[in-house]
């Protein structure tokens, strides 16, 4: 699933400019989740995006207009931008998500499938 993954972000960033979905998703994922790129920062200097050296606005930890041209030249970028990918972050979210999802739906079918099976066994020893 991680590869599929990687694979589709990576293919996405270089349709960031000129698709509106891409550039709507990945500025959300990145300004939500506290983000940039897929592995690091670095993967937007690698695409089509910019000038190898522009990180979309969205990865700024102070967004403002133009905040994330030319950060790959700055010494300490951590400084202006987010610097960790965003795989990680997605990947870690979707365990957390499927845990939750067997906490909320699977416990309480044991939970009733346990009180059924208890009850078959009064039954049985009530009726014999």
């Amino acid at each position: 699933m991680g590869n599929c993954l990687l694979d589709s972000m990576t293919a996405s960033m270089d349709s960031y400019i000129g698709n509106s979905t891409d550039i709507q998703l990945w500025d959300e994922i990145q300004t939500e989740q506290n983000c940039c790129g897929v592995m690091s920062y670095k993967d937007w200097t690698k695409s089509g995006y910019g000038n190898g050296t522009d990180v979309p606005d969205s990865c700024c930890l102070l967004i403002e207009d133009g905040c994330g041209r030319g950060v790959a030249n700055e010494k300490n970028p951590g400084n202006d931008i987010v610097t960790d990918g965003c795989l990680s972050t997605i990947l870690n979210a979707m365990v957390r998500d499927v845990s939750e999802l067997a906490r909320n739906v699977w416990m309480p079918v044991v939970g009733i499938h346990a009180v059924l099976l208890l009850l078959l066994i009064i039954a049985d020893r009530l009726h014999g």
